[in-house]
């Protein structure tokens, strides 16, 4: 899918420490979230994904979301687009 940034770019910055159990091994990650507008809203079919942590991507209403759906840094993701 490709994304376009808005005329009025809105971003983010956040920073976080992590441990990541499958690979036994700790990461400093410097996270930017920009809020962007897709070119299309039609996803890639399932087969076309390739992403080893992600199956079956689907497009879902904002105010579906709730802070739970969200691994870390729910709070600035709702704040944007809340």
């Amino acid at each position: 899918m490709i994304f376009q940034p808005e005329k009025s770019l809105q971003s983010q910055f956040e920073e976080d420490f992590f441990y990541y159990d499958p690979l036994d091994e700790a990461f400093h990650s410097l996270m930017f979230f920009y809020r962007c507008t897709p070119k299309t809203f039609t996803p890639l079919p399932s087969h076309l994904v390739d992403d080893g942590e992600v199956t079956n991507p689907r497009w879902v209403e904002l105010d579906e979301l709730e802070l739970g759906d969200f691994q870390n840094n729910n709070k600035i993701l709702v704040n944007m687009f809340g």
